[in-house]
């Protein structure tokens, strides 16, 4: 016996298996797994089932399945195995037949491209010697028109008439007048500065003439009154401030 069988039948006994108790897991006849252990072949039935029988029966007994089938086959059918060995065809090498060019061929290559190359440089240096830098372009005459001094505005305070700033400490009734029009009727609150402007004179009124401070021409005048006293004042362009 070559060991195949012994090996299954040894490993199935140190387990305590019975040949009954293989067929009901593996649902192998107990014919065939009598077979395998006494390596009696003949009995089995085609390759395919028998190599699947192996396999099954190696797995329930944790053994490496494939090996034990590539060695049941070597020893059920060896003809088998040998006719595909004969039938797999021998790959070959297959060697580049590169055409041979003569070293005459191959000379006259090399001498016809340094001949190409010397004379595409002398050709270039011909051609650098007969292009000349461009002159430089005649200097452009500057027409612009001479620059005319810009002369500094007169300051506002020149064109500005009268201007009366008004800024209430509190609540405070106003009423303002420039040039005749009406400018202002309301009530200022704490800290609502308002700026008027006139070319020839500016009437104010206020209803609480000591809470408010007034500037003319950014000048701070003397108050119109006391506080909770009703003032009122015309400021003209003639008086000064």
């Amino acid at each position: 016996m070559s060991g195949f069988g012994a090996k299954l039948r040894e490993t199935r006994e140190s387990y305590g298996i019975t040949l009954e108790e293989v067929e009901a897991e593996t649902k192998i006849r107990k014919l065939y797994i009598e077979a395998l252990e006494k390596e009696n072949f003949s009995i089995l039935p085609p390759q395919v089932y028998a190599a699947g029988f192996v396999k099954r029966y190696a797995q329930l007994l944790n053994l490496d399945g494939d090996a034990l089938v590539r060695e049941f086959k070597q020893l059920a059918y060896p003809e088998a195995l040998a006719e595909v060995t004969a039938d797999r065809p021998v790959k070959k090498k297959k060697s580049l037949d590169l055409p041979r060019l003569p070293y005459r061929n191959i000379a006259a290559a090399v001498l016809f491209l340094l001949l190409a190359i010397w004379a595409g440089n002398l050709f270039v240096g011909y051609l650098s010697d007969r292009i000349k830098s461009p002159s430089p372009p005649p200097p452009i005459a500057d027409n612009k028109p001479p620059t005319v001094p810009i002369q500094p505005g007169k300051p506002e305070t020149e064109t500005l008439k009268l201007q009366l700033k008004v800024k209430p400490d509190m609540q405070c009734w106003v009423r303002v007048i420039a040039d005749g029009q009406n400018q202002l009727e309301a009530t200022l609150n704490d800290g609502q500065e308002q700026i008027f402007t006139a070319n020839e004179s500016i009437y104010i009124k206020l209803g609480n003439a000591g809470a408010v401070d007034i500037k003319i021409n950014d000048k701070l005048i003397a108050s119109l009154g006391e506080r909770g006293q009703v003032a009122e004042k015309e400021f003209k362009k003639s008086d000064k401030y």
